[in-house]
């Protein structure tokens, strides 16, 4: 568990707050996922998901979540309330991501993001991932081209 000046902590997710964190995807992506895959995606232990918890209000104000197979992990979804961007949330949350993906012994992270969200680019940038390829079409509502991006746990997080 890591806890900032402010006391927001991330920890690693309990299935009681998988409400909380649908409710987030739904408000944050246009194609979210459903509340029935997370708890699936909670139920496979190639998944684990991290939580950012407001010490004020008891509530989850970020997550992320990636799976692992082999010497790889992707991460799948990522997201910051919107009041609570620009306070470093999303670089704790992708550091934890990124630590637990080299315990598991993946040699790359990869990930995929809309070509517009140039926020989410930067601060995967930051965490050392670089881009490597793009998918044409990829996001729904609107259509979008992903950007995809790759760590080599040859560079440690920040």
């Amino acid at each position: 568990m890591e806890r900032r000046a402010d006391g927001i902590t991330v920890v690693p997710l309990e299935h009681s707050r998988i409400g909380e964190i649908a409710a987030i995807e739904a408000l944050c992506f246009s194609d979210p996922w459903s509340k029935a895959s997370f708890f699936s995606a909670a139920e496979n232990g190639m998944y684990s998901f991290y939580a950012a918890i407001d010490p004020v209000t008891g509530r989850v104000c970020g997550y992320g979540g990636m799976f692992t197979v082999c010497d790889s992990a992707e991460i799948a979804t990522v997201a910051v309330l919107p009041e609570y961007r620009g306070r470093g949330i999303g670089l704790m949350i992708m550091n934890f991501l990124i630590t637990d993906a080299e315990k598991r012994g993946a040699e790359a992270v990869h990930l995929e993001v809309r070509e517009s969200n140039l926020p989410a680019i930067a601060l995967y940038e930051k965490c050392g991932f670089t881009k490597d390829g793009r998918r044409k079409g990829y996001y729904r509502f609107p259509k979008e081209d992903a950007v995809l991006m790759t760590k080599h746990m040859t560079s440690l997080p920040l």
